[in-house]
């Protein structure tokens, strides 16, 4: 074996930027905090998917994601992959879903409602701490009964 062909067989393949490898006969569990998308890169995924199992196909069970395409995923959903060929390597990428924001015309609107709520939890801690401070007054103005004197009857 020459030199150079040496080289080239010890050199792994470099794998796709942004991508994890699985190896044939490897498994991965995902059990994403955020929803979002596992794209395949190159090769092909066999997926695994939690229950239930109702609506489209491909909320069914097992699913094959050829390479190109892409299994969204919802917060907390849970999936098995590994490799789909015998003696193919898969590479993938987990990709979160942005958040939309709010219409810029609904900020003020969202913004509103915020301040709104935590006024509402001020004026709860206020309304509480008033009643405790004239309970407080209302049992101090009670007259006090002293020692060794009798109440007329």
């Amino acid at each position: 074996m020459t030199k150079l062909a040496l080289q080239e067989s010890q050199q792994s393949r470099a794998r796709p930027t942004g991508t994890w490898k699985l190896e044939p006969g490897r498994a991965l569990t995902l059990h994403p905090a955020e929803a979002g998308e596992l794209r395949v890169a190159e090769g092909r995924l066999w997926a695994t998917l939690d229950g239930p199992h109702s609506g489209s196909l491909r909320g069914l069970g097992d699913i094959v994601v050829e390479a190109g395409s892409a299994l969204k995923l919802r917060a907390g959903q849970r999936v098995v992959i590994e490799a789909a060929g015998i003696a193919e390597t898969a590479y993938f990428a987990w990709n979160v879903a942005v958040q939309p924001r709010p219409v810029a015309c609904w900020e003020p609107v969202v913004q509103s409602w915020r301040e709104l709520k935590a006024a509402l939890v001020l004026t709860g801690a206020a309304t509480g701490r008033l009643a405790a401070g004239l309970a407080a007054v209302g049992f101090a103005s009670l007259p006090r009964r002293m020692p060794g004197s009798r109440m007329a009857a």
